[in-house]
């Protein structure tokens, strides 16, 4: 699913302080410290300024918090393999209607906040992640969403949202063609300069620079960077527009509805796909191997 760069980011309590306010009086009139905690994050924008602003805050109330900040690699290991941590700040990305399994079932590759099933209304939020993939209608689907999102925060996990911080764009005056509700994949192949701005040389070609990319392979991808690169070697399968509706204009150029579970998609001509364990000749793969299928969901 095409990705709208949203970025929320959650403050994350994976521990639950219970405090009385006989004790938060007496340990504020004091000074003393009533709790000890490590706060994590990554050095991505603004979270470690999120980060010791909070614990200016706790430090008020009797909270002494660490902040510690590590590499996205490192940062990101220790979410999910070690939860050696007590609260975290992490960025949260996806669609209008995202797929949130990787990270709120017991299974999922991304489960960072250690949830399973045995878990009180772990089960009941696992169905309803199941359920909500299933729902085609997208207002349907938000309200789905909300109903479980609400659920999470209230009985399962203590998280709260903190900030979502503002992002801008600008494109030179003399640029047309250019929608950022596309982004500039999209919009590429209908661009143009009607002149030049100031220090540019050349209006035959556009120059695009991005941040420290870190992984190629779309299964290994977890940064804006890498996945900005990648839109620009690869092809979608489906294209959605910027209101989630799937277009007719990727690698699947039409389909159909066969029954309730099952629909077949028609690919475009002459693509090319790596080698698998059954094909293992480029040769092979001819437009009659890729006319069609089908899909059960």
């Amino acid at each position: 699913m095409k990705k709208n760069r949203k970025f929320m980011l959650f403050f994350l309590l994976t521990c639950i302080l219970t405090v009385s306010a006989y004790n938060s009086s007496n340990n504020l009139a004091t000074g003393s410290t009533i709790a000890n905690l490590v706060l994590k994050t990554n050095g991505a924008a603004t979270r470690p300024d999120f980060g010791l602003y909070i614990a200016q805050y706790l430090r008020e109330i009797g909270i002494n918090v660490k902040v510690t900040v590590e590499e996205w690699a490192i940062f990101v290991g220790e979410l999910i393999a070690t939860h050696n941590y007590d609260l975290g700040i992490v960025g949260w990305g996806g669609s209008i209607t995202p797929d949130m399994r990787i990270n709120f079932m017991e299974k999922g590759t991304m489960n960072i906040f250690d949830i399973r099933t045995d878990i009180p209304y772990c089960n009941q939020s696992e169905q309803m992640l199941k359920v909500g993939i299933t729902i085609m209608d997208f207002e349907q689907r938000q309200h789905h969403y909300f109903k479980w999102q609400e659920l999470l925060m209230d009985k399962i996990l203590p998280m709260l949202p903190l900030f979502t911080f503002k992002r801008y764009q600008a494109i030179w005056s003399n640029t047309k063609g250019y929608d950022m509700r596309w982004g500039f994949v999209n919009c590429a192949p209908y661009m143009s300069f009607d002149g030049y701005h100031h220090g540019q040389k050349n209006i035959s070609e556009f120059n695009a620079a991005s941040g420290f990319w870190l992984e190629l392979k779309p299964l290994f991808i977890v940064d804006s960077d890498s996945a900005e690169i990648l839109e620009l070697i690869d092809e979608a399968i489906v294209v959605w527009s910027p209101d989630q509706y799937p277009l007719k204009t990727g690698l699947v150029h039409d389909w159909e509805e066969i029954d309730d579970h099952h629909y077949k998609f028609y690919l475009r001509d002459n693509i090319f796909w790596n080698p698998s364990v059954n094909i293992t000749e480029r040769e092979r793969l001819t437009p009659l191997h890729l006319a069609q299928f089908s899909l059960l969901i």
